[in-house]
């Protein structure tokens, strides 16, 4: 699946994006957004399969080691990261909450 950048893109979004690509390049079946909700604040989400049986820590090691390299300024800007599996997706209220963001992010663009 490839990433998807919500709203507009910008040079922080982007690097998160090609960072992030090394997980989806190893995991094909993970579902990766990204949008920025504020200038300075960036929300991530990663559905993966292949995060079930992995402890939130190690989930989180895993995917912020992807960030290590950025420039402190791009990973300053992550303010949320959330890491599911596909079935945690569906009673996660974190995601609902991404979910609604993301449909509030669409309107608010629309009405604009």
């Amino acid at each position: 699946m490839p990433i998807a950048i919500r709203g507009r893109k910008d040079k922080a979004l982007l690097q998160l994006s090609k960072a992030l690509g090394c997980h989806q390049e190893a995991h094909a079946h993970a579902a990766i957004d990204l949008f920025r909700e504020y200038p300075a604040i960036v929300l991530v989400r990663v559905v993966d399969p292949d995060f079930a049986g992995m402890s939130r820590g190690d989930r989180l090691d895993t995917i912020w080691n992807l960030f290590e390299p950025l420039p402190e300024e791009v990973q300053t800007q992550v303010g949320f990261v959330l890491l599911l599996t596909p079935k945690e997706k569906n009673k996660s209220f974190a995601n609902m909450e991404f979910e609604d963001k993301i449909r509030r992010r669409r309107t608010k663009t629309k009405t604009e």
